[in-house]
């Protein structure tokens, strides 16, 4: 370690596996402005932890990044070379906070402005512009104008773990601060399970019901389509909504299925004669559609079905 710097980011570059990555990192650190090795995480000290407003505070904070970013990514099932790609936009996310020469205070566009000052090593690897889309979206809604706000799992994990980072309150085992146990060791029954695989799975049926979500739109508006063109119209109550169906209903003479079903005894077994129960006999076999006669009349057409309301 340069005993000039208080940190430095060599466990960081290390633990990025893919060559080229490693690479490009290692050139980009090399050609970023000596004064992101020292000044503080924030110039205005309003924000960061207090421990990252000294000597060395921005890489201090970019450590933490890194640790959080890598946490984050076990969420968001980030793995392999876009777990690496991840570990680089962390790493060089602030790299030119105050610009390209130190201006005192944060650079509003430093996001934007580290593309262009590594565009030389733009070669090195075939990852460089995912690299750069994470780096330029990490602020978010407090990102230079236009926005660019996180779209992809990477970018979400390196806004969140920059969001974090810049916490007042937030403190890692970087402060200083030693637990006498790590929180492996320590008994914590009701923290002890894995939750990055439950909210995985969360995420994945949020990502199907979406998908179903639209299928049901087109569904809708196909039936509105249809509803439109035959001068129906879509008819909402407390109750619920129309549908157009295609059905075969039971038009039931009421006074003389009642005949029918008492002289075959059959009466008794439905406590209205309504559709459904009539239903019931004919699929259990006890009365067929010619015993009946004229009592029921079979109806085939199209139909409005009152559903549960959705909205």
């Amino acid at each position: 370690m340069d005993s000039n710097k208080p940190y430095n980011l060599d466990e960081e570059i290390a633990a990025i596996e893919d060559s080229s990555i490693k690479e490009f990192v290692s050139k980009a650190l090399g050609k970023v402005p000596d004064y992101f090795w020292h000044v503080p995480a924030s110039a205005s000290g309003r924000f960061h932890p207090l421990d990252t407003l000294d000597d060395g505070g921005l890489v201090l904070h970019t450590k933490r990044v890194v640790y959080l970013a890598t946490e984050i990514a076990k969420v968001f099932k980030i793995e392999g070379v876009r777990l690496d790609v991840l570990r680089a936009a962390s790493i060089l996310h602030d790299s030119f906070k105050n610009g390209i020469a130190d201006e005192g205070h944060t650079e509003e566009d430093h996001p934007l402005i580290v593309r262009y000052q590594l565009k030389d090593f733009s070669a090195d690897t075939t990852h460089f512009d995912e690299i750069m889309e994470a780096i330029e979206c990490h602020q978010g809604l407090w990102g230079p104008q236009p926005l660019r706000m996180p779209k992809k799992p990477v970018e979400w994990a390196l806004h969140i773990a920059d969001f974090v980072a810049s916490r007042s309150a937030f403190y890692l085992y970087f402060s200083g601060y030693k637990s006498p146990k790590t929180p492996d060791q320590q008994d914590m029954p009701y923290l002890a399970e894995d939750l990055a695989e439950s909210i995985s799975y969360y995420l994945d049926l949020r990502v199907k019901r979406a998908e179903i979500e639209k299928q049901m739109e087109e569904i809708k508006l196909k039936i509105i389509e249809e509803m439109n063109q035959r001068g129906e119209r879509k008819v909402f109550s407390t109750k619920g909504s129309a549908r157009l169906i295609n059905n075969t209903h039971l038009k039931i003479n009421q006074p003389k299925l009642r005949e029918v079903l008492e002289r075959m005894g059959l009466w008794e077994k439905v406590a209205m004669a309504n559709e459904k129960r009539l239903q019931e006999l004919l699929a259990d076999g006890l009365v067929t559609e010619e015993e009946l006669n004229d009592s029921v009349e079979k109806v085939s057409k199209d139909g409005i079905r009152i559903l549960p309301r959705e909205d």
